[in-house]
C-alpha cells in the first residue's frame, strides 16, 4: 500500500469545519418588508428595498442632519467622483454605478475632475520630455 502524502496526512489531523449559525429567526409580521434603523437596510425577509420607503427614510435622516438640500442622487454622483479622484478606473465606476456603457459614465463624470485631466498631461510631458 502506498504511503500518504504529508498534506493527505496533513488533512487527516486538521479541524473540521466547524456547523453554520443558526438562520435568524422570522422577522415579526409588521416588520416584514420595513427598513430597519439604518438607511438602505434591506428588509429581513430577503425582498428588493421598497423605493418609497427609502426615500422616506432618506428625508427624515436629511433632515434630522441638517441637510434638507442633499438628494438622495447626490450621494451617486459623489461616490463616483470620489472614485475617480482616488484613482478607479472609468471601467470600475462604471460597474459601480450600473452603467451600461463607459462613454456615459466618462461623460457624466470625468467633466467634473480637471485635477484629474491636469495630472494625466503632466505625466505625459514628463515621460515625453524628460
Amino acid at each position: 500500500m502506498p504511503r500518504p502524502s504529508p498534506f493527505r496526512r496533513h488533512l487527516r489531523h486538521a479541524p473540521r469545519p466547524q456547523a453554520l449559525p443558526a438562520p435568524p429567526e422570522e422577522p415579526h409580521p409588521k416588520a416584514r418588508g420595513r427598513l430597519t434603523n439604518t438607511i438602505g437596510t434591506p428588509p429581513t425577509i430577503g425582498t428588493p428595498i421598497e423605493p418609497g420607503n427609502l426615500s422616506t427614510r432618506w428625508r427624515v435622516a436629511r433632515k434630522r442632519a441638517g441637510l434638507d438640500w442633499l438628494r438622495l442622487h447626490d450621494l451617486r454622483h459623489a461616490c463616483a467622483s470620489f472614485l475617480l479622484a482616488s484613482g478607479a478606473s472609468p471601467r470600475t465606476v462604471m460597474k459601480t454605478l450600473g452603467h451600461s456603457q463607459i462613454g456615459l459614465t466618462v461623460n457624466t463624470y470625468t467633466h467634473v475632475l480637471p485635477d484629474i485631466e491636469r495630472a494625466a498631461v503632466d505625466a505625459l510631458a514628463k515621460r515625453l520630455l524628460g
